[in-house]
């Protein structure tokens, strides 16, 4: 459009043609118009910018920028390899240098080749064994596991294998008695060496053994539990009969019992009121306090013609009411015991005993002496107390006839019994020597202990001497005829093979002739103060004196095994070199805390034993 088109739309002419009407509402909508503006104009230019105020940021949430989660420090790790006979054993270990099991390592083993051969570590043990290597230099490592840092590869030496025999009759002439040495400086048993920790405290009572006949005059006792006043049978049937008490030479006895209806077998009526023909059609707000009407019938539970179930009751039959007497001596009584569920044909009363024929030589016959506890025996002929051999299950009973379950320690011993009573099969046994004194086997056989493992010597801690213990001829004789299995052991101060495979010589030297049924042990301990001869041997070394022992005795025809305690196998010894021979392990507490295999726990140093004067080492074998 030109510029004059649009002077033409405002000229006075074009306006004089115009209504007045019009031109007015024009007006007003023009300024409407110009006012809206105005306003929207002045509030954005009071309104500050967009900028001017921030929008309201978001806080960096955590996750905004997560917080990288703090790493787990890889477990550093330990291999501790040692070569005897020919075998490689290499052992993966924590920082306290104890056995790592559990973790599937994988370890590695190059020759002087360059071959190299993978193994995977037994997890229960933290150990692999690579038998029959040729000699030379081997490296074994570790490959990466997550978790755990890798593992300083070492460096081991195999050499050749020694055939370990025995030379007895060489030993026999360097054998000497107790009494040819100083033994407070040459037998460290006389330090008390071994760490002493708490001892076991007994849980149960030790009670003499015995065992009381169960007649037929006893039989229907036998059930007479009482559950809510009513006496119960051995199958769990709660009778409806109550026992009567008399007291008879002093002594609260049951002398019979009554049949009294239990409260819960007689039926209460309904109330003889009639019930309301229909309910209310809001519930009120009070529900009624009592009933309409009393019960007409009248509780039936305590029959006027019956005894009362006081201690002062009397067992004389009361008019009315059966009665039926049995003498102690006839077999209706123990029938009443056997028909465990045909209470309802018994008699309403029944005299168990005769008070006047009660008297103190035949008190032994009223079982029902309450001043004594006695038990439900629901098989079996006898209630027993202490140790009982059953069915050839060995059980023991408390003082009130109970069986024991479970974990119990009874004079310093521990003994696991299953859920019935009866002792597991875990065998139990004493390590003695010279200083327990003199001992009576058969005593200690008759207390349940199955094995013993005997001192046969030791070699002098400071000499190096081989010295006979004074007590080992009299102890395997005795526990030998006794019955038990009998195994050895041998205090070692061996500083290499040699004397090591010496030390069996002896060993074997002196058990010729005698039935060894169970393994011969080497010892291996720390002397007190640092003054033993091998407490500063290296652990390959120590480790290669119990391979050569242990050698020399399976070669024998022996079974071997290696005694110490926690820390000494841990830190002194390579258990991987171990895995053929028996192991004792010497913890005193009431669980074993060992990280490897075991085969005999011994858990206490001052058991009490009958037969044995002295305290005594007590063992648990599996």
């Amino acid at each position: 459009m030109k510029r004059e088109d649009l002077s033409r739309l405002f000229s006075t002419k074009k306006l004089n043609g115009v209504p007045t009407y019009k031109i007015l509402v024009s007006a007003v909508v023009v300024l409407a118009l110009v006012a809206t503006m105005g306003v929207t104009l002045a509030a954005g230019a009071l309104t500050p910018a967009p900028t001017a105020t921030p929008a309201p940021t978001e806080t960096p949430a955590p996750t905004a920028e997560p917080t990288p989660e703090p790493t787990a420090e890889p477990i550093p790790v330990k291999l501790e390899a040692t070569a005897v006979q020919q075998n490689l054993g290499v052992e993966v270990q924590n920082e306290e240098g104890e056995p790592l099991v559990g973790v599937p390592f994988v370890l590695t083993v190059t020759d002087e080749k360059q071959n190299t051969q993978t193994y995977d570590v037994d997890t229960e043990t933290g150990t692999i064994l690579v038998e029959k290597v040729e000699p030379g230099d081997y490296t074994v490592g570790m490959e990466a596991l997550e978790g755990y840092a890798a593992a300083e590869p070492v460096t081991i030496t195999v050499k050749a294998k020694v055939v370990y025999k025995a030379d007895t009759a060489a030993v026999k002439e360097k054998i000497v008695q107790a009494s040819q040495v100083v033994e407070s400086k040459e037998d460290s048993s006389f330090g008390n060496t071994t760490p002493v920790k708490e001892e076991l405290t007994n849980t149960a009572e030790a009670v003499e053994s015995s065992k009381t006949a169960i007649t037929a005059d006893r039989a229907l006792y036998i059930g007479a539990k009482l559950q809510d006043g009513y006496m119960v049978l051995t199958d769990g049937t709660v009778t409806d009969y109550q026992p009567v008490y008399a007291t008879v030479l002093e002594h609260q006895a049951i002398v019979g019992a009554k049949r009294v209806p239990r409260a819960t077998a007689v039926p209460t009526q309904a109330p003889t009121a009639e019930p309301t023909a229909a309910p209310t059609e809001a519930p009120t707000a009070e529900p009624t306090a009592e009933p309409t009407a009393e019960p007409t019938a009248e509780p039936t539970a305590e029959p006027e013609n019956l005894p009362s179930a006081s201690p002062e009751a009397s067992p004389e039959a009361i008019e009315g009411v059966k009665t039926q007497v049995y003498s102690m001596t006839v077999q209706p009584l123990a029938a009443l015991a056997r028909a465990m569920n045909s209470t309802e044909n018994w008699p309403d009363e029944i005299t168990l005993y005769d008070a006047s024929t009660y008297t103190t030589q035949n008190a032994d016959k009223y079982a029902f002496d309450l001043t004594s506890t006695t038990v439900s025996v629901e098989t079996g002929e006898y209630l027993y107390t202490g140790w009982t051999e059953i069915n050839g299950y060995s059980y023991y009973y408390t003082k009130d006839h109970k069986a024991l379950t479970g974990s119990q320690v009874i004079d310093g011993v521990m003994y696991e019994f299953d859920e019935n009573g009866a002792l597991k099969r875990n065998s139990r046994g004493v390590d003695v020597s010279k200083y327990q004194g003199t001992i009576d086997w058969n005593k200690v056989k008759a207390s349940g202990i199955d094995f013993a493992i005997i001192r046969v010597g030791y070699r002098g801690y400071g000499s190096g001497a081989l010295v006979e213990d004074s007590a080992f001829r009299a102890n395997i004789k005795g526990a030998t005829a006794a019955g038990l299995r009998v195994g050895l052991y041998f205090y070692s101060q061996a500083i290499d093979e040699a004397e090591a495979v010496e030390e069996a010589s002896m060993v074997l030297s002196l058990c010729r002739g005698y039935n060894i049924s169970y393994p011969i042990f080497f010892d291996t301990e720390k002397v007190a103060g640092d003054t033993g001869r091998a407490d500063n041997i290296s652990k390959a070394e120590r480790t290669a004196c119990a391979v050569a022992f242990c050698e020399t005795i399976r070669n024998a025809g022996y079974q071997a095994g290696v005694y110490s305690y926690a820390s000494w196998f841990y830190n002194q010894l390579n258990l991987a070199n171990l895995g053929k021979y028996k192991i004792w392990i010497a913890q005193y507490r009431d669980t074993l805390s060992f990280n490897s295999r075991y085969d005999i726990w011994q858990y206490s140093s001052k058991g009490s034993v009958p037969g044995i004067p002295k305290a005594v080492d007590m063992n648990i074998g599996y």
